[in-house]
């Protein structure tokens, strides 16, 4: 009877490992080579309410492990699928009229007010409406931008500052949050970002 019981521990502790090993290799496949895959996957389907917090929980896990570009593309799936119907989005409309009258700063007078009411321009111009429509974002006409956009993309200008040095593209995130999201710990940050940021750039 006791050999039984100690086969049954012995057992036991062979389950445990084995499903520890498969959990941990799992996790490590999901950090790991397997993330961009699950995050495809994810975005088959981008209305599911899950979608969002994953693909931007994907885009933090790949900027940390110094995947960069990853994570950069990643937001910009973010963004394609989750930035609303911008160019009916009023604050951004008051981000390009206050961006533009400020001539005393040349960086801004690239954006022009039209430009300037779409978050990311350069990534809205690599679409054409018939050769290569860019996809449609989540919620159809009138939609407003996801709540999580905002912390996604202070992500993103952080990228374009300290790892890509591109301060121009950062202080035109930071100014698109500040404007869209005003009153959230987003603005905050967007705040200090267009300091650092103009501060660099000169």
């Amino acid at each position: 009877m006791a050999r039984s019981e100690e086969q049954k521990k012995d057992l036991k502790l062979k389950l445990y490992l084995a499903a520890t090993v498969v959990v941990v290799g799992a996790s490590i496949y999901a950090v790991g080579p397997g993330l961009p895959k699950l995050v495809e996957r994810q975005l088959r389907k981008p209305e599911h309410p899950t979608t969002p917090k994953f693909v931007a929980f994907a885009a933090g896990l790949f900027d940390v492990t110094y995947r960069k570009e990853q994570a950069l593309s990643t937001i910009r799936s973010f963004y394609l699928h989750y930035s609303g119907d911008e160019l009916n989005f009023e604050p951004l409309r008051r981000a390009a009229e206050d961006a533009h009258s400020e001539a005393k700063y040349p960086i801004y007078e690239r954006f022009t007010p039209e430009h300037l009411a779409t978050f990311l321009p350069w990534i809205s111009s690599e679409y054409d409406e018939e050769a290569r429509p860019r996809p449609k974002w989540v919620g159809g006409e009138g939609a407003k931008p996801h709540p999580k956009l905002a912390d996604v993309l202070i992500r993103m200008a952080r990228i374009y500052e300290y790892e890509e040095k591109n301060y121009e593209y950062a202080q035109h995130i930071y100014r698109c949050v500040k404007h869209a999201f005003p009153e959230t710990e987003a603005a905050k940050s967007a705040q200090a970002g267009m300091i650092r940021a103009a501060t660099r750039s000169f």
